[in-house]
């Protein structure tokens, strides 16, 4: 029963996968997989979810190293720069980025056009949401965090 269901699910797939890939068999299997992904919206969500979980998950880790260190050692949490800071934050914004982009496919949008709206859109939250992220910090730094209904 197992195996069966393991032959369906496998057939399945490679009946996708070829025909994703039917449109240009001469060329590189990795270039085909990407052009592939860009015009399938579906493909194209799933790998930005992938990507985005990943990337996240890395950058919370790296922060909770942080706050650790700080809290046992106390040192500071500030500066955040530093490549897994960089390149978890970029990569959880790139693919938000793909996924954004996949769902305005899936309205009819070309790829074009909606990955120069989403890379905007992503470049805007992404910027905004480092400079909250390091002010954040600079408060638990000096120790001056306040609750949400202290702001009002």
């Amino acid at each position: 029963m197992l195996n069966s269901n393991i032959t369906i699910i496998t057939t399945g797939v490679n009946n996708m996968v070829s025909e994703s890939f039917a449109y240009s068999s001469n060329s590189n299997f990795l270039l085909n997989a990407i052009v592939a992904a860009f015009y399938d919206p579906k493909l194209t969500i799933i790998l930005g979810a992938i990507i985005t979980s990943i990337s996240g998950t890395i950058f919370a880790w790296i922060l909770q190293i942080k706050l650790t260190k700080r809290k046992n050692e106390l040192i500071p949490v500030l500066p955040l720069n530093g490549l897994k800071t960089y390149f978890s934050w970029t990569g959880s914004f790139a693919g938000i980025t793909l996924v954004f982009t996949g769902t305005l496919q899936a309205y009819d949008f070309s790829g074009i056009k909606s990955l120069i709206v989403s890379l905007l859109i992503s470049f805007i939250s992404g910027l905004m949401m480092w400079k909250v992220l390091n002010d954040l910090m600079l408060e638990i730094d000096k120790g001056e965090v306040k609750e949400i209904d202290e702001y009002y």
